[in-house]
């Protein structure tokens, strides 16, 4: 019984490690900004933008995103610096239909 136990707060604890916090910023449809769980030695704080596109998406160029990116920069006051996007193609995507995730990694000091 104690070995359960034991296993139960390993397990909530590696859990709340790993948690993502949403950061207070003006979400919208199709996309939002979070930050990454922080490395115990690293000095870095890591954020995600997140923007799920399809052909009529309203954050499809890249300049469009790139403005919500640099205000969530500014929201956050910090010093950073942002990685070009990476697509992932939906697999399971209609022809009529493709959708897929653009994410720009947000690396602050």
């Amino acid at each position: 019984m104690k070995a359960r136990r034991y296993l139960t707060i390993l397990i909530s604890l590696f859990l709340l490690g790993c948690a993502n916090k949403q950061v207070n910023f003006d979400t919208g449809t199709g996309f939002a900004c979070f930050d990454e769980p922080k490395w115990p030695n690293g000095k870095k704080q890591y954020y995600l933008c997140v923007f799920e596109l399809n052909t009529i998406s309203p954050h499809y160029s890249k300049s469009d995103r790139m403005v919500l990116v640099n205000k969530f920069i500014e929201k956050i006051g910090k010093e950073c610096t942002v990685s070009e996007g990476q697509e992932m193609v939906d697999p399971k995507a209609e022809t009529d239909h493709v959708m897929f995730l653009m994410v720009h990694h947000v690396r602050c000091n």
